[in-house]
């Protein structure tokens, strides 16, 4: 079994991490078994047997009223990793060729990524209204998304979802030096300069290159902040932002109320937020919401 912690009770640490999936053999008494369950979730799936016989497979929360002849041995399942394993296979189903469904196999990458979109944005929505099982349903929706996508790369030949994993947990590790390797990183200013300078050694993208892509891959709200942070500190002084150039432009505007000065206005606006960690289109996003709130309690009958 791929990735299975074999261990004796004897020579686990209690307070160690439980890697999973795990097999924890000769446990003598009820306390090495309450020692171990401890540190395990009400839902862990669990299978505990003898040398003989299996005597229980559940969940955790479901000992309760169990009692067992020692010595015996527990093995704990990985839930995200079977959990995963379903999901994989449900969507492998789904587009075989034969058997099937008629709407996924019509799918292609192209197809699907409006679905893409509009899955983040309902995930972003659901976590502003702070209800966990909104929350977990739409992140469940854009996992699919995933999956559905390295299926389709994975028919084409080009590349599977062990691979998207693969890759971004080897992404992660060569950018978090300061958790992984030697690195010292004392604030969150220090992590974003190493990141930044990681990601540049391994792109080795020239600005006017990140800028176009910034661009191409993003809302123009989201951009404009972003092609900010960038140019800050080079020889720009047509974009030099701060109260005083907000105000010049927001009365230029007021003056003369084109597209062009529009388009400045909130470039200006959305790189002066960003510069203090605000989230430009998030920020519009909430005020759209208070408008339509005030709207529906206005029409509300007294």
């Amino acid at each position: 079994m791929s990735g299975l912690n074999v261990l004796s009770i004897d020579h686990w640490e209690r307070g160690q991490v439980l890697k999973l999936p795990a097999l924890f053999l000769g446990i003598q008494h009820a306390q090495e078994l309450d020692a171990l369950l401890n540190h395990c979730t009400s839902t862990q799936p669990l299978t505990i047997f003898n040398s003989e016989t299996s005597i229980f497979t559940g969940e955790k929360s479901q000992l309760s009223h169990w009692e067992f002849t020692y010595p015996l041995h527990v093995y704990l399942a990985d839930p995200v990793g079977e959990s995963c394993r379903q999901l994989v296979d449900i969507v492998a189903q789904l587009r075989h060729p034969q058997t099937g469904c008629p709407w996924d196999l019509a799918q292609t990458p192209t197809s699907l990524t409006p679905y893409i979109i509009e899955e983040a944005y309902e995930v972003v929505h659901a976590i502003g209204t702070g209800q966990p099982a909104a929350i977990q349903e739409e992140l469940g929706d854009l996992l699919l998304q995933v999956v559905l996508q390295s299926q389709i790369a994975q028919e084409m030949g080009t590349f599977s979802l062990a691979e998207v994993a693969a890759g971004i947990s080897e992404k992660l590790i060569r950018r978090h030096p300061h958790v992984f390797g030697e690195l010292v990183a004392e604030d969150v200013a220090v992590v974003r300069q190493n990141w930044e300078a990681i990601k540049q050694q391994e792109q080795g993208y020239s600005l006017t290159e990140k800028l176009h892509n910034y661009m191409a891959m993003f809302p123009a709200l989201i951009a404009a902040g972003k092609i900010y942070q960038k140019i800050q500190g080079q020889d720009h002084q047509d974009f030099a932002i701060n109260p005083q150039t907000l105000n010049e432009q927001f009365q230029g505007f007021l003056i003369q109320p084109t597209h062009e000065h529009l388009g400045r206005l909130l470039f200006m606006l959305a790189a002066w937020g960003t510069v203090h960690h605000l989230d430009p289109n998030l920020a519009l996003s909430e005020m759209n919401q208070s408008v339509v709130k005030h709207q529906e309690l206005r029409a509300l009958p007294l």
